[in-house]
């Protein structure tokens, strides 16, 4: 909510009209300050937590663009106190100004460890593997050896640091879960949702929507299902009709590979219904044996990496199973690409 609606004449009636409760501020550059002091205050009481408690901190970072395009560096710490009870902050929310480069990056990111007083208790670093964040960590790396690392400073002082570049860097295994499903989709031909809209625009003129993958046909059916209300009811009474469940199969996203694995196992599940609303329309071919054998054997694959991506997405930690994943991958991979153990029926093709 923008600052500007508290001097809504109707925003302000609506206290006026509950009985008790007075609106304290009436004016958007009050609310600011009285937003700033806040923050101020609670940026104070956290570094006074992290000097009680904090002995080693742990962090995670990530880069997004907000609604309004604004490109944010948002940073977490976590640590443990000495009772060893955990604890997890924001530490920094602060737009990018510049390149999204790791030099700009490194440069916020030390200047929020210096306020916070930090700097030498950092311990790892977690971040996905965007090229910008392994220059993000050797600049940090190489801005606080500069700061903390000299010779004039006895050597047991020195060693505190302990933050080792590259050697701290966690690569977030969720990400890694994530880039190697997308290389497995494109191989796929799978298509994304930019291609569904536009063959559901064709289908709309009464145009061919050419030939698309069975992932592809199978994401276009769920999106021009879920367009209009009327073809939603369409998918309903056919499916009541044949005693079905009329579940909608939600077409998936671009930037979650799992709503994909999700899409393709509630269609393996609704075999019949859309089987049957098919028969019922003439804008896309039925899905043959064929075809679904081939989503079976996607699915089946795909399954293996839901279970990782949700074991390592717990809040509890992690690290100690990022080797067995790792090991358990390639061997999962080897035999898919083998057709060994569970994978011997998939299809060379």
């Amino acid at each position: 909510m923008a600052f500007t609606a508290i001097e809504s004449p109707a925003f302000q009636q609506i206290f006026k009209d509950i009985p008790d409760i007075a609106l304290p501020f009436t004016c958007r550059k009050a609310v600011a300050r009285r937003i700033d002091a806040e923050f101020v205050l609670c940026r104070e009481q956290l570094i006074s937590l992290l000097a009680n408690t904090c002995q080693t901190i742990a962090l995670s970072l990530d880069v997004w663009t907000s609604k309004n395009s604004k490109p944010i560096l948002g940073v977490i710490g976590h640590w443990l106190d000495s009772d060893f009870h955990y604890h997890e902050r924001v530490l920094g929310f602060a737009e990018i100004h510049g390149a999204h480069t790791g030099e700009n990056m490194a440069d916020l990111l030390h200047r929020t460890l210096e306020e916070l007083e930090v700097e030498r208790k950092v311990l790892t670093i977690t971040a996905d593997n965007a090229s910008n964040n392994e220059s993000l960590i050797s600049e940090l790396f190489f801005n606080l050896k500069e700061k903390l690392h000299r010779p004039e400073i006895a050597v047991e002082e020195t060693e505190i640091l302990r933050f080792q570049g590259a050697d701290s860097y966690i690569r977030c295994l969720a990400h890694v879960l994530n880039l190697i499903v997308g290389d497995i989709l494109s191989a796929l031909k799978s298509g994304d949702n930019k291609t569904a809209v536009t063959a559901c625009d064709h289908m709309q003129e009464n145009e061919e929507i050419g030939i698309h993958s069975v992932v592809s046909r199978l994401r276009i059916m769920s999106l021009w299902i879920a367009r209009t209300p009327q073809r939603k009811q369409q998918w309903k009474v056919v499916c009541q009709t044949h005693r079905l469940n009329d579940k909608f199969i939600e077409y998936d996203v671009d930037t979650r590979w799992n709503s994909t694995f999700r899409m393709i196992r509630d269609a393996l599940l609704a075999k019949q219904q859309i089987k049957k609303w098919i028969d019922n329309q003439s804008y896309l071919p039925p899905f043959t044996t064929e075809d679904w054998e081939c989503l079976h054997q996607i699915e089946l694959i795909l399954a293996k990496f839901e279970e990782f991506t949700l074991t390592v997405s717990k809040r509890q930690p992690q690290i100690s199973l990022a080797i067995p994943i790792y090991y358990e991958l390639h061997d999962i991979l080897n035999d898919a690409s083998s057709r060994e153990g569970e994978f011997s029926g998939l299809s060379p093709d």
